[in-house]
């Protein structure tokens, strides 16, 4: 979750998810604890399927193949999640559904989980919005491209994982290179190879990079008459993924951890398991704390309510 200082990672919590989700973190950690406290369905008495065009179109793209009029329907299939979860200045539009725009994602995570219940799973090395990298091949590819389905390629021969959206092949292909240009990464490379085989995971590398000076930067960290102009700055690229600051922190009396790797803080001066809680949970309102007693005394769940419930039904008196 991300705090006012940095990402922080709870090892427990409580929020509401999408059922194709939860269902595959629970096959992919058996080891979890999982508890149900509430559960909201959508059920509809009618018939009505709204996306069985979007198989007809995939068909005609593939078809077209490379036509510019294919690519026209490629990214006008692409931008249907879009245009569910569009909202311009707090306000939906025309078509907005975040319930669709919130179950295309969690759909997709999903699968990304499953393929940690794989056989070979140990083979994977990397996960991308809708990729798994792996140095094996994991069986769920399918010869011809349909619908959702996962297509299995050879990708690069050979990569230096720098960071998130940051790779560096090693046959030539597309450097991936978030956040800089990718003749910055090329030129860089020596640097960056040179101290991961130094350094390891504690690598570190100046990477200059090209921003332009926007008016909150002008303001607070640089030259007010830079406003509006690009400069090249230093950049430390990192190849420790965790947070640079301290291991713990506390905010409101909560404490919050750094990631944790093989149950034990990297960096900062937290060498053990920190005892982390989570943030307060938004309260319920008064109907969803009915509901969930309601639900509770009919038998319906069998698990306790949650503290941040029990605490509203005590101050509600029910």
């Amino acid at each position: 979750m991300r705090t006012e200082h940095a990402l922080a990672y709870p090892l427990a919590g409580e929020g509401w998810i999408w059922e194709s989700e939860y269902l595959a973190a629970r096959a992919a950690f058996p080891g979890g604890i999982f508890t149900i406290l509430d559960v909201w369905g959508y059920a509809t008495s009618c018939d009505h399927r709204p996306h069985d065009w979007v198989h007809e179109r995939f068909q005609q793209r593939l078809d077209w193949a490379t036509e510019q009029r294919g690519v026209v329907l490629k990214l006008g299939l692409n931008a249907v999640y879009g245009k569910y979860a569009q909202m311009v200045g707090g306000k939906p539009g025309s078509f907005t559904s975040l319930a669709w725009a919130g179950m295309i994602t969690a759909s997709t995570r999903a699968r990304l989980l499953s393929t940690l219940t794989l056989p070979n799973a140990a083979s994977i090395v990397a996960f991308a919005t809708d990729a798994v990298l792996s140095l094996a091949d994991l069986g769920i590819g399918v010869p011809a491209k349909t619908l959702g389905g996962w297509e299995s390629k050879p990708t690069m021969q050979g990569a230096l994982f720098v960071a998130n959206g940051l790779v560096i092949p090693y046959d030539g292909s597309r450097v991936r290179s978030r956040g800089y240009a990718q003749r910055v990464v090329m030129e860089a490379r020596p640097q960056l190879e040179e101290a991961w085989a130094r350094d390891g995971i504690n690598a570190k590398a100046i990477i200059q990079r090209r921003e332009f000076v926007n008016a909150k930067v002008a303001l607070t960290t640089t030259d007010p008459k830079l406003y509006g102009e690009w400069i090249d700055v230093d950049v430390e690229q990192r190849f420790d993924p965790t947070p640079a600051r301290s291991g713990t922190y506390t905010v409101d009396g909560l404490t919050y951890s750094r990631p944790m790797i093989d149950g034990v803080t990297r960096g900062g001066d937290c060498t053990e398991r920190c005892n982390l809680q989570t943030p307060p949970t938004k309260q319920p309102s008064e109907s969803e704390v009915k509901r969930a007693v309601q639900r509770l005394a009919a038998g319906v769940r069998t698990e306790p309510l949650s503290a941040v419930f029990e605490a509203r039904r005590i101050e509600l008196g029910l």
